[in-house]
């Protein structure tokens, strides 16, 4: 009951969202059809949109859980219910109410269209073009209903029967009977809400002025068909399921027939109605699900077990290799290998390739080489810390400054990080991947490498001396893997020497030598943007100014438009003005006809009583 009574609330509420959408931006627009498809279409969102709902998941961490209490020496005793006293229920006589209102609409709605079937009569209709015309005196007011067409010809003179046929056939032909019928139910089944009642009356109303720009492109004189409009109008019967040449809007109406056609740059008003139904999805049909996730400690437990990979792809790999080297990779590490813009040589060698990489945490990153000849070896390392952080990096044996041959090397890489506090470890993992540390002299215990000379960064330092031992010294084996030609081609133990907590010395970073390789690369791609940069600022101008240029003759096409619709007015006035006089001088030949056969009776009438006196005469 209180999810069907959200459900009516919803429902309800997005009905008034569309009817106030419509009287503030389209009640006076000239767009009768766009109106009649936006009012039905709000009928049907309204109903519909609230049965789809969106789920959003919210990642919580785990709270641990305190287990209930029990002490021996204390009785559990579970209270005596009493039994509870007479209670209204209210939700019953809501749903008794909102049946009966139902019932009693349902019980009019059928009345109403067996009046109207008993002045249905197909016998007595006139068939012609798959409408049935009905003239009947059980009616005061013409109406239709789908093909019937219903008029009273004894209360109507021909003119304007002739009118208000015309008027009529539009609601037949476009089958406005069945927006009525729409309406008419929305209002069974929502009658306690008072903005359906008025919904409809802007459907019936918006339906009538349809009907009415249709028909005055018909009729022969404007002026007259409005007249028929005051006329009919002071005939009130009618029904409810029917379109009704009778509306008791009927200022509305002229208004609407004499007012000018709306600018079709007006038509961005429809669009006001999205963000609304946006807001209203996101406040109300979006669903939040809170799952527990795993533990920071957890995490980096699972990630710490994981395996070190480097793929390997040379000059010589062949796209099956490729292939099988990405499916490897996918299936056994979670990372996602792409290959792109490979280009090769007459002997089968690879000389461009693109790479990119990701992965469920994050990491990713992209390589680019474009040689004239073969392609250095690249290899792409996964490596996971002391701390269980997975990194992910690129390092390639290409050089962009080999003479005589043209060579491009582009590697962007980048590594989840979502702890400030392992942005120092972060840091070492990539001086490692860039610049290796020298290894320790084997004879002598291990000491820590000695960093990269700050004044030549690209050019390791020789071996430090021996330093002294420290407290404690921790050794450590983890697993690494090379992945070449689409198979495992080695599987080995890496060694980490740790003392005191500090890592200094990792016998994985010893394979990886591309500091030079890897700077050089990011100099030159920084000194290709800064050459690129000049063009890229004239492209931009070239394009403002293209755009500039377009919105100019944009504007003269849309002045010399108006000066078209100018010229089309006018026509329209000097043809309505033509109508007129020509309708004019039709009545002045019909009053001298008229005079004309007046003036004949009176001659004829001289002629009979001269001859009848020539008669009594003789």
């Amino acid at each position: 009951m209180e999810a069907f009574g959200i459900y009516i609330l919803k429902v309800t509420v997005l009905i008034a969202v569309f009817y106030l959408a419509y009287f503030i931006f389209l009640r006076k627009e000239t767009f009768f059809n766009s109106n009649r498809w936006f009012l039905l279409l709000g009928l049907f969102t309204s109903v519909l949109l609230p049965l789809i709902s969106f789920t959003k998941i919210i990642w919580v961490e785990r709270t641990p859980t305190v287990p209930d209490t029990y002490h021996p020496y204390i009785q559990n005793t579970i209270p005596a219910v009493s039994e509870p006293d007479f209670q209204i229920n209210y939700h019953l006589i809501v749903i008794l109410l909102y049946a009966v209102g139902i019932l009693l609409l349902c019980i009019r709605f059928i009345a109403e269209y067996i009046s109207l079937q008993q002045i249905i009569e197909k016998p007595k209709a006139v068939t012609k073009n798959n409408l049935y015309y009905i003239d009947t005196e059980k009616v005061q007011s013409p109406f239709s209903f789908f093909n019937y067409i219903v008029y009273n010809s004894k209360l109507l003179q021909q003119h304007e029967l002739t009118d208000i046929i015309e008027h009529e056939k539009i609601h037949s032909i476009q089958k406005h009977s069945a927006d009525m019928l729409i309406a008419q139910l929305f209002c069974i089944f929502f009658w306690f809400n008072p903005i359906i009642w008025v919904y409809k009356k802007a459907i019936a109303q918006n339906l009538e002025f349809i009907a009415d720009a249709e028909a005055t492109k018909v009729v022969n004189d404007k002026k007259a068909y409005q007249k028929t409009l005051v006329k009919v109008t002071m005939h009130t019967q009618c029904i409810a399921i029917t379109n009704h040449f009778y509306q008791s809007l009927i200022k509305k109406r002229i208004v609407m027939l004499n007012k000018d056609q709306s600018r079709k740059r007006n038509l961005w008003k429809y669009l006001i109605i999205l963000p609304l139904l946006a807001l209203f999805i996101m406040q109300f049909q979006v669903k939040i699900l809170a799952q527990e996730k795993q533990s920071h400690i957890a995490q980096s437990e699972k990630a710490a077990t994981a395996d070190n990979v480097t793929v390997v792809i040379n000059k010589n790999t062949t796209d099956e290799e490729l292939k099988r080297n990405a499916e490897l990779l996918q299936n056994e590490y979670g990372i996602n290998l792409k290959y792109s813009k490979i280009k090769r040589n007459k002997n089968g060698e690879i000389t461009r390739i693109k790479v990119q990489f990701k992965d469920n945490n994050g990491n990713n990153g992209i390589t680019q080489i474009d040689n004239d000849e073969p392609i250095s070896t690249i290899r792409i390392v996964r490596k996971t810390d002391k701390n269980g952080k997975v990194k992910i990096g690129f390092n390639t044996d290409a050089t962009p400054d080999t003479p005589n041959r043209r060579t491009s090397v582009k590697t962007i890489a980048q590594n989840s990080d979502d702890d400030n506090d392992d942005a120092e470890d972060n840091s070492s993992w990539f001086d490692n991947l860039l610049s290796p540390p020298s290894p320790p002299s084997p004879p002598s215990p291990p000491s820590p490498a000695s960093p990269p000379s700050p004044a030549s960064p690209l050019s390791p330092s020789a071996p430090a001396s021996p330093a002294p031992m420290r407290s404690s010294t921790t050794t450590t084996s983890s697993s690494s893997v090379v992945i070449k030609d689409g198979k495992v081609v080695s599987k080995k133990g890496s060694t980490r020497i740790i003392i005191d907590g500090e890592e200094v010395f990792n016998s994985d970073d010893i394979d990886i030598d591309t500091a030079e390789i890897a700077r050089k690369a990011i100099e030159d791609a920084r000194v290709s943007m800064e050459k690129i940069r000049p063009e890229i600022e004239n492209a931009k101008a070239e394009a403002f100014k293209a755009r500039e240029e377009a919105m100019l003759k944009r504007d003269e096409m849309f002045k010399k438009r108006d000066e078209q619709f100018k010229v089309r007015d006018e026509m329209f006035k000097k043809r309505d003005e033509m109508f007129k006089h020509r309708d004019e001088l039709r009545k002045d030949a019909m009053k001298a006809k008229e005079k004309a056969l007046k003036l004949r009776e009176k001659e004829i009438e001289k002629r009979v009583e001269k001859a009848q006196k020539e008669e009594k005469n003789n």
